[in-house]
């Protein structure tokens, strides 16, 4: 999939994951160089700590280096990570995950959740100066909000051709259609952006005198246990039997989040609290879209399937739909759900817990 053997290539169910590691020859280098800079720095202290006069010089040869100091900490760190660190980008129907360690980096690991990204491109990064010009270049993806985020820096890699193919295997993964950006590296080689129309917002606007649970939209707000919420994200399932379900993201002032599923089930409009269940938990499921079981024990529960549908599924954020399939299983008491979504063949599990309509007070729509 990539020409560069630098990346390792994994694909484990329905994720991609992608490995490469920090390591340069420079960093042979920079180990002599650090030996040296750190040695002097401790026979330079031991002489300066061994004066006991308390003189000002002896204050002077104290606090004189400790900039030198601060250098030999930094490039003695960088230097680790440059022979211990890899960066682990990982795409999943729901997230794109970038992680850099084991040694924490000042960047610190992103996950993007993939119905904010409308694409992914290499930035060309120019530099002048006395020794002449110098370029590097980056991985952005670019949010629906027009807001640019770095994926992979010019620290790690200086190789467009490079990124360019990680670029077109993550988009090809995601099922984003590629599109020149504004500022991408080599843009004319890409198809010119299409007008997109408004996205189709999930239920026609209307008055509603005393909203429901059911009746929240993007930008409402909401009362839950003495906490008030913001619907931040909304994704709508319409489907073919005629009932519509909501996947909501609920944001607190502290940026807490919960995920809020809505269920129609003909009149009744049924809330769960859920969780997407990371790999390792969805790991433990062995499902099959050909022939999908019939009970899942999971965590000492037995999940029994309810409902198997099939539609569309609409965002906030974006114009079209996604051909979404769903196998919904309650558990015996039917107050637990396990819910599994297919979308494009990328697969998604979520566990939830029945909550009464009741507890979801105090509805603002603006």
């Amino acid at each position: 999939m990539l020409s560069n053997d630098k990346f390792k290539y994994e694909e484990i169910g329905n994720d991609i994951i992608i490995t490469y590691k920090w390591f340069k020859p420079v960093a042979l280098f920079l180990v002599f160089f650090c030996i040296a800079w750190n040695a002097f720095l401790i026979v330079w202290y031991s002489m300066a700590f061994s004066f006991e006069t308390g003189t000002p010089m002896d204050w002077l040869m104290i606090i004189f280096p400790i900039g030198h100091v601060a250098v030999g900490v930094g490039l003695t760190y960088y230097t680790l990570c440059l022979f211990i660190n890899s960066t682990t980008i990982t795409a999943s129907p729901g997230n794109l995950e970038i992680n850099s360690g084991p040694i924490p980096w000042w960047k610190g690991n992103q996950s993007i959740p993939t119905s904010e990204i409308d694409q992914l491109f290499v930035k060309e990064i120019i530099r002048s100066g006395e020794n002449g010009t110098s370029k590097t270049y980056r991985l952005q993806a670019k949010l629906n909000t027009g807001k640019a985020v770095t994926l992979w820096s010019e620290y790690k890699m200086t190789d467009a051709h490079d990124l360019r193919e990680l670029e077109k295997v993550i988009e090809d993964k995601l099922g984003i259609a590629d599109e020149a950006v504004s500022g991408e590296y080599e843009s004319h080689t890409k198809p010119k952006p299409q007008i997109k129309d408004k996205p189709r917002p999930a239920e026609k606007p209307k008055q509603i005198h005393n909203p429901e649970v059911q009746h929240l939209q993007k930008g409402h707000y909401v009362d839950y246990e003495s906490q008030s919420y913001e619907a931040a994200h909304l994704s709508q399932y319409d489907w073919n039997n005629g009932d519509s379900d909501k996947l909501i993201q609920l944001v607190d002032f502290k940026n807490n989040s919960k995920l809020l599923y809505i269920k129609q089930d003909k009149g009744l409009h049924l809330p769960y609290l859920e969780s997407k269940m990371d790999f390792m938990e969805a790991s433990r499921i062995f499902f099959l879209k050909a022939d999908p079981p019939k009970q899942i024990d999971y965590n000492n529960t037995k999940y029994n399937l309810y409902e198997y549908l099939k539609g569309k599924m609409w965002t906030s954020e974006k114009s079209n739909p996604i051909d979404t399939e769903q196998w919904f299983y309650l558990s015996e008491d039917k107050e637990q759900s396990l819910r599994i979504v297919d979308t494009n063949n990328l697969f998604s599990k979520y566990l939830g817990k029945r909550e009464i309509s009741a507890a979801f007070s105090k509805i603002i729509t603006p």
